[in-house]
């Protein structure tokens, strides 16, 4: 960009207006600038050259008047063009989020009795536990027990209750932390186990075999036990999710009992940080050789659930598998304190730039460091984060994961746990007081074009050295509109009396650059100078001679005029920021040759650490696939000559102001209506980060409510069909022998057996797999349950049925496109357990927000 008053002659400006006037222009204006017209000012249009005529015409025969009329009509002009009327919005009237809760549904419309949502209370307890009998590697008994379900009196109690609620203060109870993942490589891998084929074959994995393999981590637990002093053979109460979300009494056989089934395993994992912040010890535990779980990439450490596991243990047993003298792996255990395992994981993740995941371990080890704004918002990252690296399986777990991280928690009734970003939206707003969403909109990516709500919140960016600053400079709520034509509701983020700035889609030539631009202020003094003079000594020569006297006034105007035109060929607006897509062209060229001022342009970009969200996609495009994917646009303010780059999934017509972030200031880019007063729905494109003096070039606007639905449909993919059981050479199916049912009481049935799963303990069969069947080898993941959503008010839309199942192709993707998330499939059903995840993409899903 060139430097103010450059020119300090006036041969300099005499210089550039021979080399750089463009006398086409006049006539013809070059594409993607608009000409200083009435009417045409489109190149494109077709009335274009009949006003550039008309406009010379004017200008240079009839000096005088275009003069005259130039300077009355510059101030009108300039209120005429301004017709975005962004300053002046008619605010719309949202319902808030916690007006209805979600266990109570949408009122009718024109209803005014609500039921306002409530805080619910802390430190509850678990309903059921695991009474587990050990005598020294082994379980010789085990049954379960309830607790204190519904926090009943002692009076309410009868003597067997009370008796084994004091056995259990007194003792206190040990819950275990552990990846399914790890449990499945143990049970098919290590073990060589099958699964029991006979039950809910509508599921993909069982109750009863999902606690087949969970069973598996408890007998690794009773072996690694035995390593701890003092802890010989003894009753110890466990909290083992499979065995303890729900009441193992009832029974399972018909859909309405599966589904009571299903509420209680849900209602319990709401509750999963209250349950681990009472265990007197937490257990963690992956499969991985020598690992002490304290590295952010375990097993253990990268669940969605572990947060919430381990930020209030007051003692960790560390359950380690290490190479025994005959090389089969033993279990250890290493009892530590909670602060010190914390601290240890606060260390790892300090060097592996895992910034958030260092906020929460500080704020866990010494409350008060990280302020509560930080805090929640380490939080809230970080779960998506960790929702993202699975796939976003576990998305609808989203709000329950947080529930109890949070000052305030939810009722778990309320988590209704079919979008992940619904319950999260209600969790945020029970927090209003300690956290403000816009700083986790400032983050967050643009989502899939498939995706048909909260099109504001995405994949969050990491943060990274120089760019962790974030100070919102708006208040952002999460909000619903109640369309009463359409009977419908649309969840919108409201941003409250932000700071815009227009984004144009076209240069605009300045036809007052000869008195606007500070390269041609020598030229203006000369021109004015000389016009003047002229206008000076016209009346007065016209006293003697007024042909003369009238030829030399306008003669100063003819000289005004035509040297405004002229310069007003070279130079375009110097106002407010344009963007151009990088596809079309290279922008920086193309922009030069509009303006030759714009050779030398400074970019806001790597050399400021400024964040980046989005990277190109190109390569992900199919051929034939109709699918809009992110791409690259360039923003330029004009008056500086600084741009920048950013990702959109549409060309942006203004910016609103967000937060400080980094060293400059990020804002979301939108698609907005320009013409309309009342208050519309703006839909989120993308994100950039600009430099600070955005602040002085920005306008109040009025509420900006964002929003949007979906761009596409989701593109098809293709089925991959679930490993099937193969039939025994002999003839008999290999499944033909299935292990027992498992029994919430059972005794050893040998004490002295050498085979040290001799015990016949909860749900675990001991038979290697018919050698007719097929062996899963390392390489092998096992499909597992699917997440079935709570019952709600609202009868679903059709009945889905569990189809097959196909490899995520999502694993490897790049960051810059965003994980589809796997819809519920029967709103009639509930989340089962904190850690039944699928490592698969059910074909049928009809897509959530990411």
């Amino acid at each position: 960009m060139s430097q103010t008053y450059k020119n300090t002659s006036i041969w300099d400006c005499l210089s550039v207006v021979v080399t750089e006037c463009r006398i086409d222009r006049l006539f013809q204006e070059d594409p993607g600038v608009l000409a200083p017209l009435w009417f045409g000012r489109d190149p494109d249009s077709e009335w274009h050259f009949i006003a550039n005529c008309l406009r010379v015409f004017i200008a240079i025969p009839l000096a005088p008047i275009y003069a005259f009329w130039s300077y009355l009509a510059a101030p009108w002009r300039q209120a005429v063009r301004a017709t975005v009327p962004w300053k002046v919005e008619w605010p719309h009237v949202p319902d808030a989020i916690i007006l209805e809760p979600p266990s109570v549904g949408h009122q009718k419309f024109g209803s005014r009795s609500f039921a306002n949502g409530e805080y619910a209370i802390t430190n509850n307890k678990p309903r059921w536990l695991l009474e587990v009998h050990f005598k020294g590697t082994s379980i010789s008994f085990e049954r379960q027990v309830p607790y204190d379900g519904g926090h009943p009196e002692e009076a309410a109690l009868d003597l067997d209750e009370f008796t084994t609620r004091k056995a259990i203060q007194d003792s206190g109870y040990i819950a275990i932390s552990y990846p399914m993942k790890s449990a499945i490589h143990m049970y098919s891998n290590e073990a060589k186990r099958q699964l029991d084929p006979s039950s809910d074959a509508d599921r993909e994995l069982s109750l009863v075999n999902r606690q087949l393999i969970a069973h598996t981590v408890l007998e690794c637990y009773a072996e690694a036990r035995a390593s701890i002093p003092g802890k010989a053979s003894r009753v110890e109460y466990i909290w083992l999710d499979e065995f303890c979300l729900s009441d193992t009494g009832l029974p399972n056989g018909t859909p309405d009992e599966r589904k009571e089934i299903n509420r209680q395993r849900g209602l319990e994992v709401g509750q999963l940080v209250d349950i681990f912040r009472g265990a007197k010890q937490v257990v963690v535990f992956c499969h991985e050789p020598r690992c002490d779980h304290t590295n952010p990439g375990c097993a253990w450490g990268k669940r969605l659930f572990t947060l919430g596991e381990i930020i209030h243990t007051e003692e960790v047993l560390q359950m380690t598998r290490r190479p025994g003298p005959d090389g089969k792996l033993v279990s250890s255990i290493t009892v530590l304190p909670g602060r010190e395992f914390r601290g240890s994981m606060q260390a790892r993740a300090a060097k592996e730039k895992q910034w958030h995941l260092y906020n929460i371990m500080q704020h866990s080890t010494n409350s008060g460091s990280v302020n509560w704004q930080s805090a929640i918002h380490s939080l809230v990252v970080e779960a998506i984060r960790r929702d993202e690296a699975d796939g976003f399986h576990m998305h609808h777990m989203l709000g329950k994961a947080l529930n109890g991280l949070l000052p305030r928690r939810s009722k778990l009734e309320d988590l209704q746990g079919i979008d992940g970003w619904a319950d999260l939206a209600w969790l945020l707003e029970l927090n209003q007081g300690y956290y403000n969403a816009a700083a986790l909109a400032a983050v967050c990516q643009t989502a899939d074009p498939w995706v048909g709500e909260y099109r504001w919140w995405g994949r969050p960016i990491r943060p990274q050295e120089g760019r962790e600053r974030l100070e919102p400079l708006s208040t952002a709520i999460p909000a619903k509109f109640r369309d009463e034509a359409q009977k419908t509701f649309q969840p919108v983020l409201s941003i409250i009396g932000p700071k815009s700035v227009e984004v144009k889609h076209m240069l605009r030539r300045d036809d007052s650059a000869l008195f606007r631009n500070p390269d041609m202020r020598i030229l203006k003094i000369y021109v004015i100078c000389i016009s003047g003079f002229l206008l000076f000594i016209g009346p007065w020569i016209g006293f003697g001679n007024s042909k003369l006297g009238w030829s030399l006034m306008y003669l100063s105007c003819a000289v005004l005029t035509t040297s405004e035109l002229l310069v007003g060929t070279i130079y375009v607006k110097k106002d407010g920021w344009v963007v151009y897509e990088d596809h079309l062209s290279d922008p920086i060229p193309l922009l030069a040759t509009k303006d030759f001022s714009y050779r030398n342009m400074t970019e806001w970009g790597n050399r400021q650490l400024i964040p980046r969200w989005d990277a190109p996609t190109k390569h992900l495009e199919n051929p034939g696939e109709d699918v809009p994917r992110p791409y690259r646009i360039t923003l330029v303010d004009l008056q500086t000559g600084v741009y920048t780059k950013a990702m959109v999934t549409g060309r942006p017509n203004n910016m609103v102001i967000l937060a400080v972030h980094g060293g400059g200031i990020t804002c979301m880019l939108l698609q907005r209506e320009e013409k309309a007063l009342e208050a519309r729905v703006s839909v989120k494109v993308g994100m950039v980060n600009v430099p600070p003096f955005v602040l002085s070039q920005s306008d109040y606007s009025g509420t900006v409510y964002v929003g949007g639905g979906a761009l596409c449909k989701k593109p098809q993919q293709r089925r991959v069909p679930i490993p099937a059981t193969q039939s025994s050479p002999a003839g008999g199916a290999a499944g033909s022998s299935p292990p027992a049912s498992p029994a919430m009481s059972r005794s050893n049935q040998s004490e002295d057996s050498k085979n040290p799963h001799s015990s016949t303990p909860l749900g675990s069969p001991v038979s290697p797999l018919p050698s007719g069947s097929i062996t899963p080898t390392p390489d092998t993941v096992l499909p597992l349950p699917s997440i079935f959503p709570p019952e709600t008010n609202q009868a679903p839309s059709s009945s889905l049925a569990i189809a097959a199942v196909k490899a995520h192709p999502d694993a490897d993707r790049p960051a810059g496109d965003t994980f589809p998330i796997g819809q519920v499939l029967n709103p009639s059903e509930a989340p089962t357990s904190s850690e039944d995840f699928n490592p698969y993409e059910v074909v049928n899903r009809e897509l959530s927000q990411v």
